[in-house]
């Protein structure tokens, strides 16, 4: 591997016209992340929204191979599956280029990282607004840290730390031990997560980032009750539910818009917001065809300041 960097460097050496792409991908061409199928879905199923160099890089990393099956599945449940994923990163995204306008300079936590590639979009496109960036998960972060230091080369913007994010003490201590900043103003990312925790622990964990002023933004995604879906699309929210119930044999958190404003006022938050995914298509295609009213793809994104 050394041998065929040094090739390439020599190479090119004398016009300078090296991409640091093209030597990355030389880099990590034997590196193939391959893990479970449910871990890889989501990237599956939102792959257009990763359209920038880097991104697309990483997902060239990682083994999707097993997913198509899954992801059948879930579109026969509900087709459209693929679109409810995209137009929920394109809200974090919205709302990431929002916030990052807000202030001079903040920091990014990420709790349940998961596999998905945000930290290489906000490094492109925000890199002198933000101070560090940290991903928090409980499963493959150490594969995920060693395709980002190839491709970031050399890069410590973003901070990998392995911790259950429930568990308020050692995340806590663990944020302290890697720099984290209580006094800056914090972005923190909770996106597909609350689906599998339960409310109180989402409290627990959120009155850590609680601050007098409320400086700190909190960004997460929710999936609605029966009583804020249109009644035509009824039969494909039960459906869909069933099945990720079934495959991750699990029972799904579902929360109300109430119980999250419940929930921002136990944490004394502030300007509390709701926007559905039909908001977002709109917005982003001009005539929405995709959505038809508020409630259609079954989950809606929450912020507010703590």
């Amino acid at each position: 591997m050394k041998l065929l960097l040094s090739i390439v460097q020599h190479r090119y050496s004398d016009t300078l016209i090296l991409d640091k792409f093209i030597v990355t991908n030389i880099l990590i061409m034997t590196i193939k992340l391959k893990v479970p199928a449910t871990a890889r879905l989501v990237l599956d199923a939102a792959a257009k929204i990763y359209d920038s160099p880097s991104e697309r890089l990483y997902i060239s990393k990682i083994d999707t191979e097993e997913v198509s099956d899954l992801l059948q599945c879930l579109l026969a449940a509900y087709p459209l599956f693929r679109e409810m994923v995209f137009y929920r990163k394109q809200s974090v995204r919205d709302l990431l280029q929002k916030r990052m306008q807000q202030y001079p300079l903040q920091q990014v936590l990420i709790l349940g990282a998961g596999l998905d590639p945000l930290s290489l979009l906000i490094i492109e496109k925000y890199k002198d607004r933000i101070s560090n960036i940290f991903e928090i998960d409980n499963g493959y972060i150490e594969e995920k840290e060693k395709i980002y230091e190839n491709i970031l080369q050399g890069d410590t913007t973003v901070q990998f730390i392995r911790c259950d994010v429930t568990d308020t003490s050692q995340l806590d201590a663990q944020l302290r031990q890697y720099d984290f900043r209580a006094d800056l103003p914090t972005l923190i990312i909770f996106e597909g997560l609350i689906y599998y925790i339960t409310n109180e622990e989402f409290i627990n964990t959120m009155q850590l980032f609680s601050s007098v002023d409320h400086r700190n933004m909190l960004l997460l995604d929710f999936m609605l009750t029966r009583d804020d879906i249109p009644a035509y699309h009824l039969h494909y929210y039960n459906d869909i539910i069933k099945v990720i119930e079934k495959v991750l044999n699990i029972k799904l958190n579902i929360t109300s818009r109430l119980t999250i404003t419940e929930m921002a006022a136990a944490l004394n938050a502030s300007q509390v917001e709701f926007i559905s995914l039909y908001e977002t298509a709109r917005r982003l295609l001009g005539e929405n065809h995709v959505f038809r009213e508020r409630g259609d793809g079954f989950l809606e994104m929450a912020v507010f300041s703590l």
